[in-house]
């Protein structure tokens, strides 16, 4: 009888423990002021949502806090401005902020199981994007249900690589990928998270969480005729050391 009851007490902590933890939809609403955005030149402003390519063209990390409203002491969004953009306060350099995915397991709350993912790609559709989970929620590693954060989303292109530290070690390598994109999000409105799906999950693109953000062109993107260029370039130095 001892033993049963310290069963059921020990299964009674993890299901307390399931349903305190903090539940967020990371993906963006249907409406086109939630869609995210490109930009054609370095620096320059948007100039419409991504097309309708390939998921995983472009992957996106959520980062929180439940007491920052900056990071580093802005709180606007990070469009980058230079070829190989080290300037700016990219949230991971912030200690006030947590990955959403950092050190996170899997929950199962209702019936339902959760994880800390924290990262998502476009959808295929234009504009669109959503969790790397699927239709589930995400559990966001260490913030409690029913408490209220303040988000940070950051995006880039699949050429720097598919993970956040991936974008940190390309930013200060030195190397260049040409037509790779980054950006950074506003840092959105509080927001108190979910506890399961009967009394949802917010989702954190939204206009009146955290708003639609721009990615932006770190390296130029070759026009033809600069490729055509460099090919009969290369082309005349084979035939003349061909010559001697």
């Amino acid at each position: 009888m001892k033993k049963l009851t310290l069963i059921a007490i020990a299964a009674a902590m993890v299901s307390l423990g399931a349903q305190g933890q903090g539940l967020v939809t990371f993906g963006n609403s249907a409406g086109a002021a939630s869609h995210i955005s490109v930009n054609t030149t370095i620096g320059g402003a948007a100039t419409g949502q991504y097309g309708a390519v390939a998921a995983g063209t472009y992957y996106f990390a959520l980062f929180y806090s439940t007491s920052a409203t900056t990071v580093e002491g802005s709180a606007a969004s990070i469009i980058p401005t230079l070829g190989n953009n080290q300037v700016g306060s990219w949230v991971w350099n912030d200690t006030n902020w947590k990955f959403a995915g950092n050190g996170g397991g899997t929950y199962i709350v209702n019936g339902n199981i959760f994880t800390s993912g924290g990262y998502a790609d476009n959808t295929g559709a234009a504009g669109r994007m959503n969790t790397l989970l699927g239709a589930n929620s995400d559990a966001v590693a260490g913030l409690g249900a029913g408490s209220s954060a303040q988000f940070v989303v950051v995006g880039w292109s699949s050429t720097i690589g598919t993970t956040w530290s991936a974008v940190e070690g390309y930013l200060t390598s030195g190397t260049t990928v040409a037509g790779a994109y980054l950006g950074e999000s506003v840092v959105g409105n509080p927001v108190v998270s979910g506890d399961n799906d009967l009394d949802g999950a917010p989702t954190v693109i939204a206009a009146t969480v955290t708003p639609a953000f721009t990615l932006g062109l770190l390296n130029p993107i070759p026009e033809p005729s600069t490729m055509v260029l460099a090919g009969l370039g290369g082309l005349s130095l084979l035939l003349f050391r061909r010559r001697q």
